[in-house]
């Protein structure tokens, strides 16, 4: 029997692999977009795909698609808690595996699946859950009377609004960050930015080429952190293809003299920038080429229309570029009957 192919008995949801989800991608971020209290980016099939194929290859799928959504887990071996149930990107714990707008009928797909015997599971592990939200208390109401569940670390992430543009951004910042800012800018006029954000699959290629060239020269690149070697330029490259196949990549570079220097890349959901990763040639640091080409990036964005400038997971650089936004836990269910 293909049990991945048939719909799971009593529990009616169809079972995807990994290659089944891939080939409904839009159908599936569709469903992302009118989640609620999620971080949308983060769970769409741009950034779970690859994430799961470059960190967790090993991975079993548990992909249900129902008439409710879909709930998007996979199943690997994790050091003392056994046999996990987790989202397909469990590294942050930014993703969430719950993609509908009515997320306690998916927590009931999901209890009944698991019950039913269609996977081996010992734990389970949820996480993208807005605090004192629908999905983190049907989770809790559904598994606790039967099961241990446990409650994993937070996540926040910042954000800042584009939505009046580029001026209105800055002024929603400090003084000494405008004047840093400024300054920064006037110092690296001598140099290029260019933009792109239509590619063709091969210009995907050499554009990700030239991330890479540059990532080797930054700082982090020469001290062996970079994302030019595995598993990060995987994860990265398959994001990138899949990102400009439905026009969300967003592409800049800063060059002297024709010479790439600066590179910055994000991807678009929803009227949402999602920043992923910029850098520079360490040879230009005093130019603060890390702000210009944020800026640059700003700039790019608020003209073509683009709202909100999401930061990621919040670090302390970042608050100075936005503000605190969506903060979401975790939930750990165990196996083990509760107590």
């Amino acid at each position: 029997m293909n049990w991945r192919r048939r719909t799971l008995n009593g529990v009616g949801a169809r079972r995807l692999t990994f290659d089944e989800l891939s080939a409904a991608s839009a159908d599936f971020n569709d469903w992302v977009a009118r989640s609620p209290d999620i971080d949308h980016f983060c769970s769409c099939a741009d950034w779970l795909l690859p994430a799961q194929s470059a960190l967790t290859p090993e991975a079993e799928p548990f992909i249900l698609e129902t008439d409710d959504g879909y709930v998007a887990m996979m199943a690997f071996d994790v050091p003392s808690l056994g046999r996990t149930l987790t989202p397909l990107e469990h590294a942050w714990g930014l993703a969430s595996p719950l993609v509908g707008p009515e997320p306690a009928r998916l927590v009931g797909h999901l209890y009944r699946a698991v019950i039913s015997g269609a996977i081996e599971w010992d734990a389970l592990w949820l996480s993208g859950l807005k605090e004192e939200a629908e999905a983190f208390y049907a989770v809790v109401q559904t598994f606790y009377p039967r099961f241990a569940v446990g409650v994993g670390p937070s996540t926040l992430r910042r954000a800042a609004s584009l939505a009046d543009g580029p001026e209105a951004f800055l002024a929603a910042r400090s003084a000494k960050f405008r004047g840093n800012l400024r300054r920064a800018v006037r110092r690296a006029e001598g140099l290029r930015y260019t933009g792109l954000s239509v590619f063709s699959e091969d210009e995907v290629e050499q554009a990700f080429n030239r991330i890479i060239d540059i990532e080797g020269r930054s700082w982090k690149g020469m001290a062996g952190q970079g994302m030019d070697g595995p598993p990060s330029c995987h994860f990265y490259r398959d994001m990138l293809q899949r990102l400009a196949a439905r026009g969300g990549l967003r592409v800049g570079f800063l060059t002297d003299g024709g010479e790439d220097v600066a590179y910055i890349f994000g991807g678009i959901f929803d009227q949402t920038y999602r920043g992923l990763q910029f850098s520079f040639d360490d040879a230009y640091r005093a130019l603060s080429l890390g702000n210009v080409i944020q800026w640059h990036m700003i700039c790019q964005l608020a003209d073509e229309g683009v709202t909100r400038y999401d930061l990621g997971t919040d670090m302390p650089y970042k608050e100075k570029w936005g503000e605190a936004d969506l903060k979401t836990n975790s939930l750990v269910v165990f196996r083990q009957r509760r107590r």
